[in-house]
């Protein structure tokens, strides 16, 4: 089931909610909005038989001697029938960077942003210390003005909007338990002092923990919890207020890799079972490729790359994302024109038997590593460059060996020397 959106009255165009009654309304509300002559309302409502998220316009006069249940069936069924719904996602996306600037103290920590991130969409922001990310998710958070730009939710620019009023949950690094509080307490501290009604802050607290396995740790202390423990309920805290977006700023970086692998799969699965817009940021690759839907790689206030993981992978747009994507990262060295050569650990072969065009690297064996079902290799190639290579064979070459790799010639990249993008794939070399 998705989100509807019904606009009653002649919608503007561009669509705007400026003039919209805001907030979550029932089908009934909006029923009542038009039954008191309100001449535009926007609903969010739960339509069964509908996939995607939409938005129906009606003219202001179709009222007029019409049932108002009845109309809307009526008008849903002939859009349908006619093809007239338009996907939300054609009007406007969930978040929106817009030339977007922040420096701190003269330095650029964020350089001409632009980024669109989609409804329901899990977003992984990664790069080294220091590229942005985690003030893209400050400014969005309104914990940061950006100098310059515009950051819009919903098709809203969200300049003069309080942190508070914006509808994003930030979950820190750290996990910010007040230590005095119980989980229960901790979970609901937030609903208390938004005044929500109590009967409805204890239903949303125990769903939240039940949904995150903390069901049976709401009456113990911050510090009777493990790690992964305290983490879920940082988690849980953010969720319990329904947030239209969740930001996560390293969420998971202080925890073990068997904890990580485990509370990676239940984000995601939390993600989507609630239909939540997330921007992770991480400066594990490995958990941006894991997690996101596409990843934005950042490096020093710039946006290098904007893809799924398989693009970012396959597909490196510079050498920057070459190396600091993949484990080990792609090779590079340095070709004779003075651009840059990269490939993949897993493409290079020991395996000369392929008559397909390629180029072989040759070097003297530094280094070994037994990895599992794999081996890594790693030689010292002729132009001073370490190369490192994948291998199932047995027995692994001894280290000062020299040693032979097929590098297939339509798996290597070119990357220009100057500005370091790419500018081929597949090369033909001699």
């Amino acid at each position: 089931m998705a989100l509807g959106e019904l606009s009653v009255g002649k919608p503007p165009a561009p669509f705007d909610e400026g003039r919209a009654l805001r907030g979550s309304f029932s089908l009934r509300d909006a029923l009542r909005a038009v039954n008191a002559g309100v001449s535009e309302a926007v609903t969010r409502d739960r339509f069964e038989s509908q996939l995607v998220r939409f938005a129906i316009y009606f003219p202001s006069d179709f009222w007029i001697g019409h049932d108002p249940a009845r109309a809307i069936s009526s008008r849903c069924e002939e859009s349908l029938a006619a093809g007239h719904l338009t996907t939300y996602h054609d009007l406007v996306p969930r978040i929106e960077f817009q030339q977007v600037n922040k420096s701190f103290e003269g330095k650029l920590a964020l350089h001409d942003l632009n980024l669109t991130v989609e409804d329901g969409e899990y977003l992984a922001l990664v790069g080294p210390s220091g590229s942005g990310k985690t003030t893209t998710l400050r400014l969005l958070a309104g914990l940061e003005i950006p100098d310059h730009g515009r950051i819009l939710v919903d098709g809203r620019d969200l300049a003069r909007t309080p942190p508070d009023q914006r509808g994003v949950a930030l979950v820190f690094q750290g996990h910010a338990l007040f230590p005095h509080l119980t989980v229960r307490e901790n979970l609901g501290l937030n609903l208390k002092l938004r005044r929500i009604p109590t009967s409805e802050a204890a239903a949303r607290v125990k769903t939240v923990a039940e949904s995150l396995g903390l069901a049976s740790f709401l009456n113990r202390l911050p510090e009777q919890l493990s790690g992964g423990e305290k983490q879920r309920v940082a988690l849980g805290r953010a969720l319990v207020g329904r947030p239209q977006v969740l930001l996560l700023d390293e969420p998971l970086s202080d925890l073990d890799a068997p904890l990580r692998t485990t509370l990676r799969a239940e984000l995601r699965h939390t993600a989507r079972t609630q239909h939540l817009t997330v921007l992770h940021v991480t400066h594990d690759q490995r958990e941006a490729l894991a997690l996101g839907n596409r990843v934005a790689v950042l490096q020093n206030g710039n946006l290098e790359q904007l893809g799924t993981p398989a693009e970012i992978y396959e597909r490196p747009a510079s050498r920057f994302v070459a190396g600091f994507i993949g484990e080990p990262p792609m090779n590079l060295w340095l070709a004779s024109d003075g651009s840059w050569l990269g490939i993949r650990p897993e493409q290079l072969s020991r395996d000369h038997s392929d008559n397909s065009a390629s180029t072989i690297l040759a070097g003297e064996v530094v280094h070994t590593e037994f990895a599992g079902r794999e081996h890594w290799i790693v030689l010292r190639h002729s132009a001073g460059q370490a190369l490192c290579a994948w291998s199932h064979l047995v027995p692994l070459p001894r280290i000062g060996s020299r040693l032979e790799l097929r590098a297939p010639q339509d798996k290597i990249h070119r990357f220009s020397g100057q500005n370091g993008l790419r500018i081929q794939t597949g090369l033909f070399l001699s």
